[in-house]
C-alpha cells in the first residue's frame, strides 16, 4: 500500500476537490523507521495493526497490563502481549485475529526478539508516537506546496517552508467524521470563514487534539459549571479545556469550531451536538459502532483490492 493510499484509508475524509488534494510532503519519522526496506510501502498486516492500535483507548492500557502481567515483572512477554492485544481489540472494529501478523509487533515492539519483553511505558510511548505520526500526516496534507528552492546566485537565502494550514482547512479536519445528515450544513458554514482568517500551526493542531483525548472530563466540567445545562459558549469551552488539560486553546481555533457546528447568534452551541461531533474524531473512525463498522468494512475491502494489485 502506498503512502497516498494509506493516508486516504486511515485519515478523516478530505472534502476538498481533487485538484486541491496533494500527497503529504514526507512520511513522518515514525513510519520511516518502520519501513525497514525503504520501499515507501505499508503492508496490509501493518495497516490492520495500526488501525487496531488507533482504536484502543489509552485508559484501558494500564489495567490490561496489570491483568496480563502474570509474573508481576512490569513487562509482558510475547504470549502475554498477544493475549492482551486480543482483549483490547474487542473494543475496536478490528477484532479478527487473522488480520494482524504477530511478526509485525515482534519487529516493532520487541525489537525483533520474540523472547524479549515490552514494558507498559514502551507500549504507551509506541502508541503516542503512532498517534503523533497520524496527526502529522493529517496536518501535512493541508499544507500549501513548498516554495521553490532559492536560485544559485543566492547561496545564503533562507527558504521559508509554510507552517500554517488555513482556518478553512482546519475546519475541514473537523468535518472529516461528521454524520452525513449534518455534513452539508457544516460545509456550507465553513465557506463563510474569511480567507484572511488566522491560520493554525502544527503546535496548535496538536494542542486541540490533546484536549480531545480528555473529552469526557471536559464534558463533565461543562455539565457541572456551565451557565446553561444544554448549551456551551466559547469562553466556557476554553475554560473547561484549560482546567482539565492545562491547554489554552486559541480564540481563532474556537471561532472555527463554533462556526462549523452551528453556533447561534449569541455564540452558544448545543453541548450535546458539539461533544457528539468531537467524540467521533477521538475514535478516528475506528471506534466500536455498527455504523462505523460498516464504513471501515468498506475500507478494508477496498484495501484488499489495493494490495491485490501490488
Amino acid at each position: 500500500m502506498s503512502l497516498l493510499e494509506f493516508c486516504e484509508s486511515v485519515l478523516p475524509i478530505d472534502y476538498r476537490d481533487a485538484q486541491s488534494k496533494q500527497l503529504p510532503h514526507e512520511l513522518p519519522e515514525f513510519f520511516r523507521k518502520l519501513d525497514t526496506n525503504n520501499d515507501g510501502l505499508i503492508s496490509f498486516s501493518e495497516y490492520m495493526f495500526f488501525c487496531t492500535l488507533l482504536g484502543i483507548n489509552y485508559k484501558h492500557i494500564d489495567v490490561a497490563f496489570k491483568m496480563f502481567d502474570l509474573d508481576g515483572s512490569g513487562a509482558l512477554d510475547l504470549k502475554e502481549f498477544t493475549n492482551m492485544l486480543q482483549v483490547l481489540r474487542r473494543s475496536t472494529v478490528h477484532n479478527a485475529k487473522s488480520f494482524v501478523d504477530e511478526a509485525d509487533y515482534v519487529q516493532m515492539l520487541f525489537k525483533g526478539d520474540p523472547t524479549g519483553k515490552v514494558t507498559k511505558q514502551e507500549f504507551v510511548c509506541f502508541m503516542q508516537s503512532l498517534h503523533d505520526a497520524m496527526l502529522q500526516l493529517e496536518f501535512n496534507r493541508y499544507l500549501p506546496p513548498s516554495p521553490p528552492s532559492p536560485p544559485p546566485l543566492a547561496p545564503n537565502a533562507t527558504v521559508v517552508t509554510p507552517s500554517l494550514i488555513s482556518a478553512k482547512d482546519f475546519g475541514l479536519t473537523l468535518c472529516g467524521y461528521t454524520a452525513n445528515k449534518q455534513l452539508h450544513s457544516c460545509l456550507d458554514r465553513l465557506r463563510a470563514i474569511p480567507d484572511r482568517a488566522p491560520g493554525v500551526s502544527y503546535a496548535e493542531f496538536c494542542q486541540f487534539n490533546r484536549v480531545l483525548d480528555h473529552l469526557d472530563e471536559v464534558d463533565l466540567t461543562l455539565r457541572l459549571f456551565s451557565s446553561s445545562p444544554s448549551e456551551v459558549n466559547k469562553v466556557e469551552f476554553r475554560r473547561a479545556a484549560l482546567a482539565v488539560t492545562g491547554e489554552e486553546l486559541s480564540n481563532h481555533m474556537l471561532d472555527v469550531l463554533f462556526i462549523v457546528f452551528g453556533s447561534t447568534p449569541d455564540g452558544s452551541l448545543s453541548r450535546k451536538t458539539l461533544l457528539k461531533a468531537l467524540r467521533k474524531r477521538t475514535t478516528r473512525g475506528v471506534g466500536h459502532s455498527r455504523r462505523r463498522s460498516l464504513a471501515i468494512g468498506e475500507k478494508v475491502r477496498h484495501c484488499v483490492r489495493i494490495f491485490g494489485e501490488h
